[in-house]
């Protein structure tokens, strides 16, 4: 069973098609995350689409759906522990991005972060132009610590096996290897016949670009 927290702005329809496209089933509970706001015009779409959200949530039979109104105008602090308590401790958890402010999808993202250390977190953002959806990774790669870690790394722009990285940079296979853990989702690793063949990942040609050494 997961819990499932939606960014909502003045309008329920993205809720709906991803509800739509993911179905209910394996639902425990909904959180519905909006913004406080002192326009009446603004309050009351935002009101519309929660009536609008809990009345399709009903119909499909998640009946434990939570609205959490943060106040934006107090900072992000306080949005962070506001939110944060509202949800408390989860299992299993999906939070979907899209259509509401920056700053509130800066703070469940923040919030998916922390949570991504405690338990089993996925986070989709949307596009709203385009209707489409990206995965977005929760915590940032390790960052190679030694000169060999970013040699290592540059020499697997190229897709390589492990025996051909030891004779390029003059190790023992063992040596590759441990380095080759030691940098995670940096690299990338499949079986090829007998071979163990690798590549820098793509967090690991970003890593190198933000180095300058690519």
């Amino acid at each position: 069973m997961a819990s499932l927290i939606f960014s909502l702005g003045n309008s329920a329809d993205h809720v709906m098609r991803i509800m739509t496209r993911r179905g209910a089933e394996g639902v425990e509970k909904v959180y519905l995350v909006t913004m406080s706001t002192k326009d009446e015009t603004t309050r009351k779409m935002r009101e519309d689409a929660i009536r609008t959200a809990l009345s399709y949530f009903n119909a499909v039979g998640v009946n434990d759906v939570r609205v959490i109104s943060v106040d934006l105008d107090r900072g992000f602090d306080a949005a962070l522990l506001q939110v944060s308590a509202a949800l408390g401790k989860l299992g299993r958890t999906e939070i979907y991005l899209a259509d509401t402010t920056p700053m509130l999808i800066t703070v469940l993202y923040f919030v998916a972060q922390i949570l991504g250390a405690l338990t089993d977190v996925a986070v989709t953002v949307y596009d709203d132009l385009s209707d489409r959806s990206y995965a977005v990774p929760l915590r940032p790669p390790k960052v190679p610590k030694t000169q060999a870690q970013v040699e290592l790394l540059r020499a697997l722009t190229t897709r390589q096996s492990v025996g051909e990285l030891a004779e390029r940079l003059g190790k023992t296979q063992s040596t590759v290897l441990k380095q080759l853990e030691s940098l995670g989702d940096l690299v990338e690793c499949k079986k090829v016949g007998r071979e163990r063949v690798c590549e820098a990942s793509v967090l690991g040609r970003v890593v190198l670009n933000l180095m300058g050494v690519a």
